[in-house]
């Protein structure tokens, strides 16, 4: 299996300057594509997550797993922030009392798979990230947590890997990701030694004449 590249920063802020958040949609598609991007739930999870999993101010949603497994996903302060404005200002009532999903359509039914599918759709052509899916939220999740010094056991239990093979191939685009920013963003090469030597060289040269 050949993992995608994560997005990019760019990528990532085009996608976000697509929603307009103070609408119904707005807010709810900016929440699923939040909690995608921090916690590396699946499309699934996602649109069958109950409000009753949600625990906003301990700051983590269970969910489940492959086998029936109940899994717990943390999120941060950005997620939880997206979850209380869809929450309390912009999610409406569900249609009936039996539903307990937390993310709904904009008339009250439960989120569907295809629904979500649409949405990504959208705003592929409104944010023109052409490579955007469901699937490579999920590689950006797991390579930034990487990146950001998390370990690859806490990286299987949240991903919900039964092994580490499935991890070791975020490792390894992990590396290849730090290599390309570091050859981008080489500490030395972004001094300009030549330009520093030539000044170093002045700087005596006036020293001596002095």
């Amino acid at each position: 299996m050949v993992l995608i590249e994560p997005l990019t920063d760019v990528e990532v802020a085009a996608i976000f300057s697509a929603f307009d958040a103070n609408t119904s949609s707005g807010a709810r598609d900016i929440c699923m594509i939040t909690l995608m991007l921090d916690t590396g739930i699946r499309s699934t999870q996602l649109t069958t997550l109950q409000t009753k999993n949600v625990q906003l101010e301990e700051g983590y949603m269970k969910v489940m797993g492959k086998g029936q497994k109940e899994r717990v996903l943390p999120f941060g302060s950005a997620s939880q922030k997206s979850l209380l404005k869809y929450l309390y200002h912009f999610r409406p009532e569900p249609i009936h009392q039996g539903i307990g999903n937390f993310i709904l359509t904009l008339d009250g039914y439960a989120m569907t798979y295809n629904a979500l599918r649409l949405m990504m759709n959208r705003l592929t052509i409104r944010s023109g990230v052409d490579r955007l899916h469901a699937h490579v939220l999920r590689h950006t999740f797991a390579v930034n947590y990487l990146v950001n010094g998390r370990d690859v056991f806490s990286l299987q239990q949240i991903l919900g890997h039964t092994t580490l093979d499935m991890v070791r191939r975020y490792i390894n685009l992990n590396n290849t990701h730090v290599m390309a920013q570091h050859n981008r963003f080489s500490p030395v090469d972004r001094m300009n030694l030549r330009q520093i030597n030539r000044a170093v060289k002045v700087s005596k040269k006036r020293t001596s004449v002095a």
